[in-house]
């Protein structure tokens, strides 16, 4: 607040540049601090993008229970990318990637899933049930 008084003290006619300098540096301040504010929504997801993750992720599990699991994967895919912490995305995923054959996406969509969200517990039974899978088959 020191620079304020100081803006209110200055006389009109020699301290014409001591004032400018003044609103310079809070304009640059004020800069700044858009800048910064910017990073941080595009850092971390807003209310707005999580929102339209779920409406995403909504119209996925639509498209799944209707059995159109290319476009089911394709909605999970843009929700992952508006919020890549959804582990429940992941999972959701990784299930329609195991209805249509592609079983190593499937695991790594359930991993991710457990590592976003260790006690994800349909995650982890999904990956059990696919050790033991490959268990059987193996043996």
């Amino acid at each position: 607040m020191d620079w304020l008084g100081t803006l209110f003290q200055c006389e009109a006619r020699g301290d014409i540049s001591r004032i400018f300098l003044i609103l310079s540096g809070s304009a640059s301040a004020i800069a700044v601090i858009a800048g910064v504010y910017r990073l941080w929504r595009w850092t971390f997801p807003q209310q707005r993008h999580k929102r339209a993750c779920q409406m995403l992720r909504q119209e996925a599990e639509n498209r799944a229970r209707r059995n159109e699991w290319p476009r089911a994967i394709e909605l999970y895919d843009l929700a992952i990318e508006m919020n890549p912490k959804a582990a429940h995305a992941y999972y959701l995923r990784g299930v329609a990637h195991e209805n249509v054959g592609q079983m190593k996406q499937a695991r790594i969509d359930w991993d991710k899933a457990v590592a976003i969200m260790p006690h994800h517990t349909e995650a982890q039974a999904k990956l059990q049930q696919d050790r033991r899978g490959y268990l059987a088959a193996a043996e």
